[in-house]
């Protein structure tokens, strides 16, 4: 095992022959190394707490050893995955001389664990030599100002970068502002997600300067932040306005709220390139999807609208509706766990009968109550429904109505599953239905009559259920 390799391809790579004797001693410390390509392998984590579970503590070491021997010898290891791995811990050393001799990982992502942090800084540090990444994962960071430099520097060495995703927490906004310039300008980024707990203005600055200076940027996700000043915001926005090449952005758990929500929509009206844009896990309420709503009817290009997780009630509801009714464009739109009661529910229900574009919808967890279902007779008769005992018949009904569907997500009771597999058989276009809620209540009956409807059906396979 210890004749080195320093092939790229399978005709020369050694490890080939040898991974089931590598595995042998990976395993008791919790890795494995497998083949993913012709002559490319990956090392992976697959039990972070190997001691309490496998009895073969007095293997760390040799295991260790055999984890350091690989990334020191064999280039033909290109994926390396630690996730909350305690090797991290007792065997740092050998971990950080490990990254001090490799020379051909493309792909690292590493997850520290909170019952046993290992020094962020020290690790960064040791990868220092290697210029060959492609893809960068490195989650729960504890960096101070060194640490974001030195992490910065490798950054910006590794010239074939393609990825970048990083969980970090520093203490001053500076420190990012330097890390999103470490990375503005490399020829083969295409994707960055940034996930910290401040959005200072240097912070800003630095978001900035990375969407402007880059021109190969497709997907930026930014998340964690506990407050958002719109001042700060306004930086990131602005220069939205001014991109060209991003395709989807996401904002998640950033607490943007309405005016900071206006902002996007702002700059979505300047900018034709986003195609999917998520706002989820903010606190932006009826007066941002207002907001977002005016985008929509300019036919914006828009086509994957995720806006779960919000503080939007019936107002913003009824304001997304009209926007559905115009839009030509849309054709995902998510807005799961939200305020939207049954009147605003059934306004968006309504407004899907003059559109041509959506494919899918989400309305799982609306907040529906049987009394607030008086007076919609006449709306349902208008639309060619008759009124049920559940709204979540009535929703089914309207959903058999609307061609162009190839996804339904939603909470149905009881009452509705039966209608729900009616619907299935019925469809020539739904691909895929996803239960959500207390299922698992439900009569056995249900579910065979689900499964046998949609078996019934050439267009849906049993694998594309899922159920919650």
């Amino acid at each position: 095992l210890s004749r080195p390799c320093s092939a790229t391809d399978t005709k020369d790579c050694r490890l080939l022959d040898d991974v089931t004797s590598w595995n042998e001693l990976l395993h008791p410390v919790g890795f494995e190394v497998y083949e993913y390509e012709p002559g490319r392998f990956a090392l992976n984590s697959l039990n972070a707490h190997f001691e309490e579970t496998t009895g073969h503590s007095e293997h760390i070491q040799e295991g260790a050893f055999a984890f350091y021997f690989l990334l020191k010898t064999h280039r033909c290891i290109k994926v390396l995955k630690m996730e909350e791995h305690v090797l991290l811990v007792h065997c740092f050393p050998l971990v950080k001389l490990a990254f001090l001799e490799n020379k051909g990982l493309e792909v690292v992502k590493i997850r520290h664990s909170y019952m046993a942090p290992y020094p962020s800084c020290e690790l960064v540090q040791a990868a220092a030599n290697i210029t060959s990444l492609r893809r960068v994962v490195l989650y729960e960071l504890e960096l101070t100002t060194l640490g974001a430099q030195q992490l910065a520097e490798v950054l910006a060495r590794n010239e074939l970068l393609e990825s970048v995703q990083l969980h970090y927490d520093v203490s001053d906004g500076r420190d990012q502002d330097v890390l999103f310039r470490s990375i503005a300008g490399l020829r083969l980024l295409s994707s960055v997600s940034l996930n910290s707990r401040k959005l200072d203005d240097a912070a800003a600055k630095g978001i900035s300067h990375l969407l402007r200076t880059t021109d190969t940027l497709r997907d930026l996700k930014l998340g964690g932040w506990e407050t958002v000043d719109p001042e700060h915001f306004t930086f990131v926005t602005d220069a939205l306005k001014e991109n060209r090449t991003l395709e989807s952005v996401t904002f998640s758990y950033c607490y943007i709220n309405d005016e900071g929500c206006g902002l996007v929509a702002s700059a979505l009206k300047e900018n034709a390139s986003i195609k999917r844009l998520t706002i989820c896990r903010g606190e932006f309420g009826d007066g941002g999807a207002q907001s977002l709503a005016e985008v929509l009817k300019t036919d914006a290009c828009i086509e994957d609208l995720d806006l779960s997780g919000n503080d939007i009630g019936s107002i913003g509801a009824g304001a997304l509706a009209e926007a559905i009714a115009a839009n030509h464009t849309l054709k995902k739109l998510n807005l799961t766990q939200n305020y939207i009661d049954t009147l605003g529910t059934m306004a968006i229900a309504k407004s899907l009968l003059g559109n041509t574009s959506l494919e899918e919808v989400n309305l799982g967890y609306v907040l529906c109550e049987d009394s607030e279902l008086d007076g919609l007779e006449t709306m349902f008769e208008g639309l060619g429904v008759q009124m049920s005992d559940s709204e979540s018949d009535c929703l089914v009904k309207l959903f058999r109505k609307l061609s162009s569907f190839e996804k339904i997500i939603a909470v149905w009771n009881d009452a509705g599953v039966s209608e729900l597999a009616r619907t299935i058989q019925c469809s020539s276009k739904i691909r895929k239905v996803s239960f959500g809620g207390s299922f698992a209540k439900c009569p056995p009956k249900f579910s065979r009559s689900c499964f046998r409807h949609s078996l019934r059906t050439r267009l849906l396979k049993p694998s594309r259920f899922r159920w919650k």
